[in-house]
């Protein structure tokens, strides 16, 4: 450990990182120009193949240990593995998920940029990206395939000229787990606690004026189904019985006419595969079936991930209401039923 590390501000190592990563660059270039030069592209690019078919999956695995993810990480767990590689910190980058698919793109491509000062021709990169994007997404779930939508020298977003795009899929194994749904039963109260404090302290929100210390954690079972003309509670469950999700609707009283969905969290390995948009989807109708006409959530921004599913499905973020229940939630969000 390099311990003159250790007297650098945050702001300091994170202007490092960045140096280190054009540096990183720098040298993948100036190495193979100097292929390039000596055999040629078609030399230059078999080198670059090769070294690409290890130095992915070495990243991948350092990447994949360091965030701790699971060994099937979803494409959840892949957008966020990508955003800590190396070119995460040297171009702009968007994700855009939806169900079991993912489109990443490059905004600008640093090194299509230096080749094109220099006079040089585009480097032909679909190759090399069929490497990179493939077997990184494997490391981080052997169940994701990528294909390339845009990439030099085979364009087809020229609007975006020099960058790529590409698409990750979640493969639907035959013999995939079928997850079933059913209603709340009082075996369940243990593993949903255990699911709702693991997703917020996993989020760093294992604090006051979340769900964490909720008191009703105990007998989950027991709060939703006392009043079950205006609650109810659903949970997903694996086929050796195990809960893996849940999620809830009670009465809003902030707002006439509304429900909240409440309590959403989905084990971890099982992040990816749909469960959450199928509990949501779900919640959805119960509220309807129990007369409310729009519906209401708190959360936060660390929550990500639900964030970009409750705007998926039709949620729209509204200012914090003088009504608002959890003191340290930071994100809301209605719907019209």
């Amino acid at each position: 450990m390099n311990e003159e590390l250790k007297k650098l501000s945050k702001e300091q190592l994170i202007e490092l990182a960045e140096i280190y990563s054009k540096d990183w660059l720098a040298c993948d270039g100036l190495w193979f120009q100097a292929v390039e030069k000596r055999q040629g592209m078609d030399g230059a690019m078999d080198c670059d193949k090769e070294i690409w078919r290890s130095f992915t999956v070495i990243e991948a695995k350092r990447v994949k240990e360091f965030l701790k993810l699971p060994d099937r990480a979803g494409l959840e767990g892949l957008e966020k593995a990508m955003r800590f590689r190396l070119y995460a910190n040297l171009n702009d980058e968007e994700y855009i998920q939806d169900g079991n698919r993912m489109i990443y793109r490059t905004l600008n491509c640093r090194v299509q940029r230096a080749r094109s000062r220099k006079g040089m021709e585009w480097h032909p990169c679909k190759a090399i990206g069929e490497i990179e994007y493939a077997d990184f997404a494997k490391v981080i779930d052997d169940r994701i395939s990528c294909k390339c939508i845009s990439c030099y020298p085979d364009i087809t977003e020229s609007e975006r000229e020099g960058c790529c795009a590409w698409e990750f899929t979640l493969e639907e194994d035959a013999g995939k787990e079928e997850i079933t749904y059913r209603q709340v039963q009082p075996s369940d109260n243990p593993t949903l606690k255990f699911l709702v404090q693991n997703g917020l302290k996993s989020n760093g929100l294992a604090i006051p004026g979340t769900a964490y210390f909720d008191p009703n954690l105990d007998d989950l079972c027991g709060y939703y189904m006392a009043m079950p003309e205006k609650r109810n509670y659903f949970v997903a469950v694996n086929p050796e019985g195990r809960v893996v999700g849940g999620c809830g609707v009670d009465v809003f009283e902030g707002l006439e006419d509304c429900a909240e969905l409440q309590k959403l969290y989905v084990a971890e390995d099982c992040h990816g595969h749909g469960i959450a948009t199928r509990l949501v989807k779900m919640v959805e109708e119960e509220a309807k079936r129990l007369g409310y006409g729009k519906i209401y959530i708190e959360t936060h921004s660390n929550l990500q991930a639900a964030l970009k599913l409750y705007e998926k499905e039709g949620y729209t973020l509204i200012d914090r209401p003088p009504y608002a229940v959890h003191e340290t939630m930071d994100s809301f969000l209605i719907k019209e039923l």
